[in-house]
């Protein structure tokens, strides 16, 4: 589950006085936290860019050069926030060389850690 539907579980068992976590002296309560987000790096070379450059915003060229390569999984897509350095085309000023790190969003869920819970007592 997503972290928030993580916060909302470990909210419903504390309410409810869930016994596996009703004792203040433990044991703690585990959610495992679940994403459809990750980041990858693109490279951009001149073989990858049109004549003339890429004509359109970092997402696009994102979104383009990912999709040519294969590199989308099913149902992923290009998150806003792409950022990166590129140079631009001598004649057009596009951008035709560079590196963009892309956020994606949309793919397979992947654990990224565990939400922890519970009463404590000193």
């Amino acid at each position: 589950m997503t972290a928030k539907e993580a916060e909302q579980y470990a909210g419903h068992l504390l309410g409810a006085d869930d016994s596996r976590i009703a004792d203040k002296r433990g044991p703690a309560g585990a959610v495992p936290v679940l994403t459809d987000e990750r980041t990858v790096k693109v490279t951009i070379t001149t073989a990858d860019a049109p004549s003339g450059g890429f004509n359109g915003s970092v997402e696009e060229i994102a979104r383009a050069i990912l999709t040519s390569r294969g590199e989308l999984a099913e149902g992923e897509d290009v998150a806003y926030g792409v950022t990166g350095r590129y140079e631009s085309h001598p004649v057009t000023g596009r951008p035709y060389t560079g590196t963009l790190s892309v956020p994606l969003r949309g793919g397979t869920l992947r654990h990224t850690g565990w939400l922890f819970f519970g009463y404590a007592s000193f």
